[in-house]
């Protein structure tokens, strides 16, 4: 069985680089530098489960799940809302439109680990 695809969106390109650099020992990473970036890429392969920031200059993260969740493929896919951004309205926000957890940075590594072997029903290796 191949390892589950983990898709991280994020238009920091450091964001980026930590996420892929941790989370690429557990799993497979693909990247995306923008919401419509990760939408595309969606079309390309499938992920079995998202993490996202927020705030994007090209499409927030709210619209971009709105946009996810009508492709029919992605209807399910585990969304895990990664942002500076911690006000409980956002928070709130999220739970009310298909987001499965939601992290402020800084993360925890350990914590967001466990929670996505959580989300994906697999087993950590730590």
């Amino acid at each position: 069985m191949s390892q589950p695809l983990i898709l991280c969106i994020d238009d920091d390109p450091l964001s980026i680089k930590v996420l892929e650099s941790f989370l690429s020992g557990h799993f497979r990473v693909s990247t995306a530098p923008s919401a419509r970036g990760g939408l595309a890429a969606i079309e390309q392969e499938v992920p079995d489960l998202i993490i996202s920031d927020v705030l994007m200059p090209d499409m927030n993260g709210f619209e971009m799940v709105s946009k996810l969740r009508e492709i029919p493929e992605a209807t399910n896919i585990p969304l895990i809302f990664i942002s500076a951004l911690s006000q409980l309205g956002n928070i709130g926000k999220s739970e009310n439109s298909g987001i499965t957890q939601f992290f402020s940075k800084p993360i925890d590594n350990e914590q967001l680990l466990d929670n996505i072997h959580r989300l994906l029903g697999t087993q950590s290796d730590s």
